[in-house]
């Protein structure tokens, strides 16, 4: 790394020795002369001496305050505050802070060796080695400065088509993606491996930097997503290159998108992406030979339709079109189209087989020989004559159950296609599922994340209690009986323990019966046998997040005790089939009781060896660990002085952790705990509006206790947790420039509702409730003073009034944003849409139009009226007329009409008869 002129350095002192000229050694001794002859002038000084040092302690307790890249509503929309020290991010530059972990050991590696030389080349492998990720990615976003939007890197959005066209090898001109060997296409197809073409958004132009391709920017997203949402890190900038439009025809459906959670951060991750899992792909190759990946269930139409091909045993067509199968058979997974050759044929294991002849089905020798000689080729070694087996389990139940039905149905409808057999590809996939129970809070509302989140043993939320029987009778159900096949049938590749045939025929046979039956049959069963359903659920996490769900899989190996659960899982499900299913006469109960003693033993071991591992930590010596722990600050210490180790050596970095102490946990909600505050204390209001935002804990009181005399420690912890309750962060330039202008296309000649309709009012004190609504609707105006202020409270407090243009509001964990399309302030509502749809979704419909009075057919009088239904016989359909005392037909008549031609005619007539009287009568006078 080659170092400016400005950036004059050496080696760190615990890397190799420091190589410098001998004119900076020089320059170095004239350097410490001049400051000792300063530091002499300074003594002599006694009168000015109390000020300077008066200064330079203001200075420094200024520079050390963490200014946040986001701005307090109690900044906005208020009068000029009293003096109070500015901190703002210029005075704060080039200054180390305490989040600046790279570049405060850079900089102190720097100033360490004096150096004045020309750029020189620095080792940074030991100390970038000892930097998380998280850390470095949140300093180079604290760069972003959030009063210039143009600042805040835009966020694109790209369509499912052009992502396509960048699956696939780099062609001679262009560039591989950075990761090499390490690519995600690697790992799609072990017999068809190759590095992808790096991604390039649309008119941009090439980059100097070899940048990664699409799986590979998924993949880190999806990382940092866990990172932010779950583990509760803070990242101050965007985490995403590029976004993906859902809910579209020829785009991605939402079902495959990741999107930010209800109460995120939405700042980080404005739009949807796609998330990255790897069944969802497959090699081919084009005409020319060149590899390119091909997307599985991820379009809008694949939601919208049966899903294609054949429907699986387990399968039997009632299960959500939103769920599809966890991959497709491919050839080398099926047997051979002709059969195996001699040698492993079936005429040649005829005589090997003979003596099984009879064991598998007796009620039919045509299927009990195919059974003998599948078992012969199994036995040899080729494991795909497994899948012509289990496609003959469900023939030999129906044998054994009911001998006349198997008789009269076609032997051809009773043996299904090998790739629609039972196999760990035909499963189910929930893989949205699982990343839905880690990184949302919405646990209890689907029956599948309620079982996922029970089944995690490690995890805090494994407390969650299942449902209730109503909420299993749910289309879902079948979803968890499929699963059920993978643990008792064994159809995991790692399997080393399968049931015997008679088992296996007897499960096949018995859990197809269940998912024909109705959904209070199986809500019933699966409420019986909660431990055999956790136990299932558990070999399946392990398989699909070990195969498919790489990011899922790194995030829940950090949580102490889930390493050992992902050793020890196949050896658990091996004993339960060991144990529970060698013996045909075997009950469901039976089973449950099984699968709870291991369920049990799975749990129990995991947490003894996570509490010995804290143990064996704890109690070794202080030298001895491989980490060194960093003293924390007691919660009412408010300052933390600088700490030093034995020996004048360095502290570690406190951002150093134990090993997994980034544990998944709950996640960490964006606001802190509720504080109550007391009528007494609405003055801290006022003061909140006069602080700047500060990032670590106690740093307040260390800069303004002593403008702020009269306020306590504890007083200041209110003030923190008032400024984490309401934050506004910015949007990316372009999506505010979207905003703006679809806003002056809707406003452009109204300037006043342009002014005011990005505008949203809040009230301090409203924020400050628990469970109330912080976006004022009811404002009076005081002409007294000129304020709003909101009824809801009658609080002396002015509302602040925040521009939504181009940011999004969070207040209590809820996400504002404004809407581009109606103008109106919205909640983030978790649909993907929010900025990418072209149709406001939210918008009021118009009332229904009201119903059109009934009126005569002759005169419209509306009052008075009877019915006549009449056929009309031209359509074939019956129409009823109203018909005013004055013409509506006599009693006499009418019951002769039935259609409307026998109504003309008799009202014809009634009309000529009257016409008639009325003349009779004018005659007579």
């Amino acid at each position: 790394m080659n170092i400016p002129e400005s950036w004059v350095g050496a080696k760190r002192s615990q890397g190799q020795p420091v190589e410098s000229e001998p004119s900076a050694s020089k320059k170095k001794k004239k350097r410490l002369v001049v400051e000792k002859k300063a530091e002499a002038k300074a003594e002599a000084k006694t009168e000015k001496k109390t000020e300077v040092k008066a200064e330079t302690k203001k200075e420094k307790k200024a520079e050390s305050i963490p200014i946040e890249p986001v701005e307090s509503v109690f900044s906005l929309g208020a009068e000029e505050p009293a003096p109070c020290p500015e901190v703002t991010p210029e005075d704060l530059e080039g200054m180390p802070s305490q989040e600046s972990g790279v570049y405060n050991e850079l900089r102190c590696a720097i100033h360490e060796s004096g150096s004045s030389g020309p750029a020189q080349t620095l080792s940074l492998d030991s100390v970038i080695s000892r930097q998380p990720y998280i850390k470095m990615m949140q300093n180079l976003f604290g760069a972003y400065d959030e009063s210039c939007f143009s600042q805040v890197p835009p966020v694109k959005i790209v369509t499912k088509a052009w992502e396509e066209t960048h699956m696939r090898e780099p062609h001679p001109d262009e560039r591989p993606c950075s990761m090499g060997i390490n690519c995600e296409c690697m790992f799609i197809d072990p017999a068809l491996p190759f590095t992808c073409v790096e991604f390039r958004l649309p008119n941009e132009p090439l980059p100097n930097e070899q940048q990664l391709c699409v799986l590979c920017l998924r993949k880190l997203t999806q990382s940092m997503f866990y990172d932010i949402v779950y583990q509760g890190n803070r990242f101050n900038g965007v985490i995403q290159s590029h976004g993906n439009i859902c809910d579209q025809p020829g785009e991605y459906a939402r079902q495959v998108m990741l999107s930010c959670p209800i109460g995120g951060p939405v700042h980080c991750m404005p739009l949807p992406i796609v998330s990255h899992q790897r069944n969802r792909y497959s090699v081919v190759l084009n005409n020319v030979g060149v590899k390119h990946l091909k997307q599985h269930r991820v379009a809008w139409e694949d939601f919208r339709s049966t899903p294609p091909g054949p429907i699986a045993v387990m399968r039997p067509g009632r299960e959500p079109l939103d769920i599809h199968p966890l991959g497709c058979l491919s050839e080398a997974d099926l047997p051979p189209r002709g059969g195996w050759v001699p040698g492993g044929g079936f005429q040649e294991t005829f005589q090997e087989s003979s003596q099984e002849v009879g064991s598998f089905c007796p009620e039919d020798p045509v299927l009990d020989a195919e059974l003998a000689r599948l078992h012969v080729l199994l036995h040899a070694g080729e494991t795909r004559a497994q899948l012509l087996i289990d496609t003959r389990l469900l023939a030999c139940w129906l044998a054994t159950t009911a001998p006349g039905l198997y008789k009269s149905v076609p032997r051809e409808s009773l043996v299904p296609h090998p790739s629609s057999a039972y196999h760990h590809k035909n499963l189910p996939d929930i893989g949205r599922f699982i990343l839905q129970s880690l990184a949302h809070r919405d646990w209890k509302t689907n029956l599948i994340v309620n079982v996922i989140c029970n089944s995690m043993p490690c995890l805090k939320r494994n407390r969650v209690a299942f449902l209730d029987k109503d909420a299993f009778a749910h289309p879902h159900a079948t979803v968890l009986i499929n699963i059920l096949h993978g643990l008792l049938l064994g159809l995991y590749p790692s399997t080393a323990k399968r049931p015997a045939f008679r088992c296996r025929v007897r499960l096949a046979g018995e859990l197809r019966a269940l998912l024909c039956a109705p959904l209070r049959a199986q809500a019933e069963f699966l409420q019986g046998h909660l431990p055999l359903l956790k136990l299932s659920m558990m070999e399946y996490l392990w398989h699909a997040c070990g195969t498919y769900l790489t990011t899922e899989l790194d995030a829940i190996s950090h949580v102490h005790g889930m390493a050992t659960f992902m050793e020890i899982c196949p050896n658990i499900c091996d004993g339960f089939r060991q144990e529970g299913l060698q013996d045909s006469r075997w009950t469901w109960d039976s089973l449950s009781s099984v699968a709870a003693t291991f369920v049990e033993r799975c749990v129990r071991t995991c947490k003894f060896r996570m509490g010995r591992a804290r143990a064996d930590a704890e109690g070794h010596a202080f030298w001895a660990l491989p980490w060194k722990p960093y003293p924390v600050r007691p919660p009412n210490t408010p300052h933390q002085e600088p700490l030093h180790t034995p020996g004048g050596q360095d502290p570690p970095c406190p951002y150093l952790t134990k090993p997994g102490q980034e544990a998944l946990q709950t996640p960490q909600p964006p606001v802190s705990k509720w504080k109550r505050i007391a009528p007494s204390q609405s003055h801290l209001f006022e003061v909140a509006r006069e602080m700047h935002v500060a990032q670590a804990p106690g740093v307040l009181w260390s800069v303004y206790s002593e403008f702020h005399p009269h306020l306590s420690v504890e007083d200041f912890h209110l003030i923190e947790h008032l400024h984490a309750r309401c934050r506004v962060h910015p949007l990316p330039c372009n999506l505010a420039a979207t905003q703006a202008r679809m806003l002056l296309e809707t406003y452009g000649q109204d300037h006043a509702q342009l002014a005011s309709v990005s505008r949203v009012h809040l009230c301090l004190r409203c924020c400050n409730k628990p469970n109330a609504d912080a976006i004022s609707t009811k404002l009076r105006l005081c002409m007294h003073t000129g304020r709003l202020i909101c009824v809801s409270c009658a609080s002396h407090l002015p509302v602040v009034a925040v521009d939504l243009l181009g940011k999004v509001l969070v207040v209590q964990g809820v996400t504002y944003y404004l809407c581009p399309v109606c103008g109106g302030c919205k909640r983030w509502a978790f649909s993907g849409t929010e900025f990418t749809c072209v149709d406001c979704g939210h918008r009021p419909t118009p009332p229904p139009p009201r119903p059109t009075p009934r009126r005569c057919l002759h005169c419209s009088k509306t009052n008075g009226l009877e019915r006549a239904t009449l056929l009309f016989a031209d359509f074939g359909v019956r129409v009823q007329v109203s018909l005013c005392s004055r013409h509506a037909l006599p009693a006499h008549v009418s019951r002769f009409v039935r259609d409307v031609g026998d109504y003309c005619r008799a009202a014809r007539a009634c009309e000529a008869e009257r016409a008639e009287a009325r003349q009779c009568r004018g005659r007579r006078r």
